[in-house]
């Protein structure tokens, strides 16, 4: 098809266009209105009794205290091992995750051999509603609590022995992710290029339609009509005398 073919069946056809834009502009209005995500990543370090977080010899780097905390970890992703992160990992929310929770602990081992530094739990949790997020960090934070201690007082340790939790300064934070100026206007214009593609195509295809529906010759045998005038044949031959 030429270009000037293709322009007259998008002309022919304006309202096949009009709504494919219509119908574009309706799904970027939303997605607009679903704005961002907010986000956080709690982090709980597991500190030997009478430690600080950011005291030396705290237990941080204890062996039997990040074993420990890999169990409380495991407890609350519901019997699955947790999820390790290094500290480049990408954010949820950077991976298009919308909302959801991931228990992890850090790594900084390779693929094939796991290394656990510190004795700690990270609560990644990305979500649409800011209410929700501050919630379900709330909740976790003392479900962490609330498993530690359980599991110590179900081997016999003594209160002023056990180890004990402490959430790491700053990371309690929620902050609000939305996409920048310059991504609202590439979704824009991507999303008015695939309708204009649309739309031109579904005129194409209309327009040949139309034009087959056109020549279309109509089917079937007609029987001549004999003239009323005209002699009219006989079944059998005529004789004629000698």
């Amino acid at each position: 098809m030429t270009t000037r073919l293709l322009f007259r069946a998008i002309f022919r056809r304006w309202y096949v266009m009009l709504l494919a834009v219509v119908v574009a502009a309706g799904a970027y209005v939303l997605l607009e209105r679903d704005g961002g995500t907010y986000s956080t990543k709690p982090v709980v370090a597991f500190l030997l009794p009478g430690g600080e977080s950011l005291a030396a010899g705290n237990g941080l780097e204890n062996e039997a205290v990040i074993s420990f905390a890999a169990t409380v970890a495991e407890s609350i992703n519901n019997g699955r091992p947790a999820e390790r992160y290094s500290r480049d990992s990408a954010p949820l929310y950077g991976a298009g995750i919308r909302q959801d929770v991931r228990i992890s602990v850090p790594s900084d081992g390779t693929q094939w051999r796991a290394n656990f530094p510190r004795a700690e739990i990270a609560i990644s949790i990305v979500g649409s509603d800011r209410a929700w997020v501050e919630a379900t960090q709330r909740q976790y934070l003392e479900k962490i609590v609330a498993i530690s201690e359980a599991q110590q007082i179900a081997i016999g340790a003594v209160e002023t022995e056990r180890i004990h939790t402490e959430v790491m300064p700053l990371t309690t934070a929620i902050e609000y992710v939305s996409a920048g100026r310059t991504a609202e206007l590439a979704a824009m214009g991507a999303l008015l290029a695939a309708a204009l593609i649309l739309g031109a195509w579904v005129s194409v295809l209309l327009e040949r339609r139309s034009a087959s529906a056109r020549r279309r010759v109509p089917t079937g045998h007609q029987q001549p009509m004999r003239s009323a005038a005209g002699p009219i044949p006989s079944r059998y031959p005529l004789r004629t005398e000698e």
